[in-house]
């Protein structure tokens, strides 16, 4: 996610500025940066800041906190990363945890987990003085909405392909995201139930996702082909209320078409039931 409305680029800048401050105070930097590491510090600052907010108006499920790699970043970026996750999340987080933003744990075994973090108390008071609302946060555009991924030995389990860029592969990509550009302009909302999971209205992002049968190695987008996402696709059909027309969502390739009800002016919706802000 990306800052989009004014008070959440305040918040940001306001952020950035604290950081020079606290570095200063406590003698942290005798040089300057270079301009380049500078700009990597600064995105992905914002990026933690952004997420950070959203998780404090709309708290994931279950845990109330957001996983991210903070480990090794040897292996560099790979398409479905955070472009902004590179170098330097691990002390940037120790940093944020001092400043009293964010509370950071690493993970509790060394297998199979991330690290974690949440918004602090205090900084959650931020984002409600600076009257920040759910339409202020934007989807960066380099965001990866077509996804290659391979069934693995392990059930239920598949393992996501960093596949070769070819003519194909940009067409299906710019299909999914005309379709997305739509959605993020629609007349769309939700009528507040007071159920859980919080409900973001403006969660419609998509991504279409083709699968792979095990010990297929020839990267195919002829198999599988879903559209996954989308603040309404899991939605509990006890929360969608008298839908008067129902809109088919289909995918191609797919016999299943999956259906978002609408009721004008409003419609039903649903927040990620996880999230993971080191992963576009």
């Amino acid at each position: 996610m990306i800052a989009k409305g004014d008070a959440l680029c305040r918040l940001v800048e306001a952020t950035l500025a604290d950081f020079d401050r606290f570095e200063q105070a406590h003698h942290l930097r005798v040089r300057a940066r270079r301009p380049a590491d500078r700009e990597s510090r600064e995105g992905l600052v914002h990026a933690l800041v952004v997420n950070l907010a959203h998780a404090s108006l709309s708290p994931p499920p279950r845990t109330g906190r957001l996983a991210v790699r903070a480990g090794n970043a040897a292996k560099g970026v790979g398409r479905y990363d955070n472009p902004a996750f590179g170098k330097g999340v691990k002390p940037l987080l120790h940093q944020m945890h001092e400043m009293g933003l964010l509370d950071f744990r690493l993970p509790l075994t060394m297998c199979g987990e991330v690290s974690s973090i949440a918004p602090t108390a205090e900084f959650a008071s931020k984002v409600r003085d600076l009257g920040i609302t759910l339409a202020d946060f934007g989807r960066d555009k380099r965001e990866e909405v077509l996804a290659l991924t391979r069934r693995a030995r392990a059930a239920k389990s598949t393992d996501r392909i960093n596949y070769q860029e070819t003519t194909e592969t940009r067409a299906l990509r710019d299909d999914v995201r005309r379709v997305n550009a739509f959605l993020a302009s629609a007349d769309i909302t939700f009528i507040e139930d007071g159920l859980s999971p919080h409900v973001d209205p403006h969660d419609r992002l998509l991504k279409r996702r083709f699968l792979l049968p095990l010990g297929e190695h020839a990267e195919r987008f002829d198999l599988g082909g879903r559209l996954f996402g989308g603040f309404w696709t899991n939605l509990a059909s006890s929360r969608r209320r008298s839908p008067t027309s129902t809109i088919p969502q289909c995918s191609r390739g797919w016999p299943m078409p999956t259906s978002a009800w609408f009721r004008h002016p409003a419609t039903s919706m649903r927040s990620p039931a996880w999230k993971h802000i080191g992963a576009a």
